[in-house]
């Protein structure tokens, strides 16, 4: 009885170790079994980005099998996919086994590679596959000339603008939020929409491959250096973000103050800045998207962590030279709020660029949040009702979803505040973001499109006229993102009859 045991157990583990071993040996085993070129294993195979089939033969006194590992790995240092790769096997002990192995074409940015297992019971060999990509990053042209002009006299051709919103700032890719890749004919849409400035919020901190070094992805620089292009090509201004990236910026300036986090800021923006150096005037950078503000106790300690976080990054950009030398910056009110904006902890003590007549302060306008924002009822606070309908001549009798706080006038009063605080003193004001929400169930909904086109066109015209740049903020349900055309065309007519109606004063 205790013979049959063990000889059972060597069975066993006869049957086991062929397995077991073939995942860790990598070239190394007790058994010569399997025998590849030697320059095989050293060199590996090189495979052209266009794909294809090679072989090698492996001899062997037993059949041989196949496994495929990735061997590369994502940011997060996991494996990536190694399906574009197969190996199969044909022959026999006495002429030897062929493995051939089949690459698809390549056509990502990068290079990739994957390990051909071979192995026959307990040995294993590995061969290392690896596949160039035909992609070049094009050589940026020489750099553009760019014009010593103020903020003012670059204000004055910026007529209004509008945001590619859910897009390029969403951490899990430029596709992650349902909307297409941002694609040239778009861009051209935009134009032949009537407008002539274009913002890009942009994710970073997502696009890292290297945490250590702060080091941004090349192919996401070139990828937001090519958004930029097409939208400098139609003679429009585009504007370039740190956006909201997961919050490691904004979200945090309400704390103590980090040097993790200035390091981040001085790291990125000197890459950005540094890939997008060659385009001129039409090009802007702004430090940061909605920073963080604390109301409480820390209110103080917000406001001068926001100082010297947008002092980074005007530092930052400014030492990269070149065109950055004469760049046109944008920093932001605390939160964005015009109320925020003008009260003296803020505006006393901007950060300071060397570079006189250079600087733009941001805003945004959401009033009434429960017209423009509130996702549904009660959402932020028992009683909170979504509101339908907009100024007086759209106001629905009887109905609970007319929204009667914040007016028209009290529109003028907000952007007038900008003008007094800012504008007349020579730094015109970003308006980096107003939209309303589309509320298809509203009934009846001719009065929620007229509301939602009023409040377009009375925005962009008090914008205008009190010295604020207007930038729509569009995620894809008022103009489709594959071509640039109208979804909602009553919602763009109010933003132009808006710019009709203004001017700048200055």
């Amino acid at each position: 009885m205790k013979i049959f045991k063990k000889l059972y157990l060597l069975l066993s583990l006869a049957v086991v170790l062929p397995f077991a071993s073939c995942s860790d040996d990598d070239n190394d085993s007790r058994f010569e079994t399997i025998d590849i070129p030697s320059e095989l294993l050293a060199e590996g195979i090189a495979v052209e980005p266009a794909g294809g089939t090679t072989s090698f033969v492996a001899k062997s006194s037993v059949p041989v099998q196949t496994r495929i590992e990735s061997a590369d790995v994502d940011k997060d240092g996991n494996p990536t996919d190694a399906s574009w790769l197969t190996a199969s096997v044909s022959g026999n002990i006495a002429s030897g086994y062929t493995v051939t192995v089949a690459a698809e074409p390549n056509e990502g940015k990068t290079a990739r590679s994957a390990k051909v297992h071979v192995f026959a019971q307990n040995v294993a060999r590995t061969v290392l596959v690896k596949q160039t990509s035909a992609y070049v990053v094009p050589e940026p042209g020489p750099d553009a000339t760019i014009k010593d002009i103020s903020a003012i006299d670059l204000a004055k051709l910026m007529t209004t603008g509008v945001n590619i919103g859910n897009t390029m700032e969403v951490p899990s890719g430029e596709t992650g939020w349902g909307n297409p890749k941002v694609n040239q004919e778009y861009i051209k849409g935009l134009k032949a929409l009537g407008f002539n400035a274009v913002r890009v919020p942009c994710a970073w901190d997502s696009h890292v491959t290297d945490k250590n070094k702060n080091t941004i992805d090349p192919d996401w620089l070139a990828r937001v250096d090519e958004v930029v292009g097409w939208i400098v090509a139609e003679d429009m201004y585009a504007i370039v973000n740190i956006h909201w990236d997961g919050g490691w910026l904004e979200n945090n300036v309400q704390n103590a103050y980090s040097e993790e986090i200035n390091k981040k800021q001085h790291d990125y923006w000197t890459q950005i800045a540094a890939q997008l150096k060659r385009y001129d005037e039409h090009l802007l950078f702004a430090g940061m998207n909605e920073p963080g503000y604390n109301t409480d106790a820390q209110a103080e300690q917000s406001v001068q962590n926001i100082i010297k976080y947008q002092q980074t990054f005007i530092n930052a950009v400014r030492a990269t030279g070149g065109n950055n030398s004469l760049r046109h910056l944008i920093v932001q009110a605390p939160s964005t709020n015009i109320d925020l904006s003008v009260k003296d902890n803020y505006i006393k003590h901007m950060p300071v660029d060397p570079v006189s007549g250079k600087l733009f302060v941001e805003v945004h306008f959401y009033d009434p949040s429960d017209f423009t924002i509130l996702e549904k009822d009660n959402d932020w606070f028992q009683g909170s009702r979504v509101k339908w309908f907009w100024g007086a001549a759209n106001l629905v009798a009887g109905s609970d979803r007319n929204s009667t706080g914040h007016d028209e006038n009290s529109v003028a009063t907000q952007f007038a505040k900008m003008k007094s605080a800012y504008a007349d003193k020579g730094i015109p004001v970003i308006l980096g973001e107003y939209a309303t929400s589309i509320r298809s169930n509203a009934t009846p909904l001719d009065k929620h499109e007229a509301s939602r086109a009023l409040w377009n066109e009375v925005v962009t015209r008090e914008a205008r006229k009190n010295g604020c740049i207007p930038f729509y903020w569009e995620t894809g349900g008022d103009i489709h993102r594959t071509d640039g055309k109208a979804k909602c065309q009553y919602a763009i007519d109010g933003i132009m009859r808006g710019v009709q109606a203004s001017a700048y004063p200055f």
